[in-house]
């Protein structure tokens, strides 16, 4: 018992780290760039709440460029990610 709930108390205790820093953001996404987690620090810097982001694409935070500027599109980093 004890070692399945290492992880999930090693999980609450990252969390619980990463809510009380303000300075940055600090956010975790799945394969597919879906928001999975969000600091106190990514709401201040990036404007939005943990429940509004939570479960959203991170694409969100990205504009449409044009088709010269693919270097800051989310796409190939979420793909280089998933390797």
């Amino acid at each position: 018992m004890q070692g399945q709930l290492q992880p999930l108390l090693a999980s609450a205790e990252l969390r619980a780290v990463a809510d009380t820093i303000k300075d940055h953001a600090i956010f975790l996404l799945d394969s597919e760039g879906v928001v999975l987690t969000w600091n106190t620090g990514a709401q201040r810097i990036k404007g939005y709440a943990a429940d509004d982001i939570v479960g959203q694409s991170f694409s969100r935070f990205y504009t449409t460029p044009p088709a010269s500027a693919t270097s800051s599109s989310p796409s190939p980093r979420t793909s280089c990610a998933r390797r």
